[in-house]
């Protein structure tokens, strides 16, 4: 679901696909040949901190209701080649979430729009965080999403240090560095300014949106090779 917003950009050579979709199709085809990804995971620190952050939201800052899920890769009820791991669930209210943990400027970007309430807003401006909903919520079979963006207040920083130097789970290795570091080297706002430190906000999808998506994903798939 990650990268499923490349199949919804314009049409550049009569295949209802323009570049980005047309060379994904094409990658997708490799994959499906050698039965292996392309892509070997790569370590930086961006990466490490926003999985790490990601986990720290689970525990201390999602919404009653919402259960984490994304080391779990879930099929889609009607194409069993349509995949998606949502970050988190709320089953009796047919939400799925995604949490992102960006940068200063993206943090803003992202926040700005979701707190138009507006989803064209979102679609527009967040072309890939939108898509990524709509496609879990798709393979799901549920109508709502929920972004949640978070950034830590500087007060914060403590606690996630403690957390970092506790977590004993999988790749601990990679979230040392947070540990090690100092406020300014780390992302971080003032709890006092514009923004909170979680942004989050509920869209129904409009069924033309899961229609124009699964139309995309069998047109992409009757092209695989």
């Amino acid at each position: 679901s990650c990268e499923i917003w490349k199949l919804t950009k314009l049409d550049k050579k009569g295949t209802g696909f323009g570049e980005k979709a047309l060379t994904y199709i094409k990658e997708k085809s490799y994959e499906r040949r050698l039965q292996l990804p392309l892509s070997k995971d790569v370590y930086s620190k961006p990466i490490a901190w926003g999985h790490f952050i990601e986990m720290y939201v689970h525990k201390y800052h999602l919404p009653l209701g919402f259960k984490s899920a994304g080391t779990k890769t879930i099929q889609h009820q009607k194409y069993n080649f349509w995949v998606g791991s949502p970050d988190n669930i709320n089953e009796l209210d047919k939400i799925v979430g995604d949490t992102k943990a960006y940068e200063r400027k993206a943090f803003c970007e992202y926040a700005d729009s979701i707190l138009t309430n507006d989803i064209t807003v979102l679609k527009d401006n967040h072309i890939q965080e939108y898509w990524q909903m709509v496609s879990n919520a798709s393979i799901l079979g549920f109508t709502k999403i929920q972004p949640f963006l978070f950034i830590p207040y500087r007060e914060e920083l403590r606690i996630i240090r403690e957390e970092a130097e506790k977590y004993d789970g999988a790749d601990q290795w990679k979230y040392k560095f947070i540990f090690d570091s100092e406020d300014n080297q780390l992302p971080f706002i003032n709890s006092d300014g514009y923004y909170p430190n979680l942004v989050s906000n509920i869209y129904e999808v409009p069924q033309e949106d899961f229609a124009f998506l699964e139309e995309k994903i069998i047109k992409a798939d009757n092209m695989l090779a």
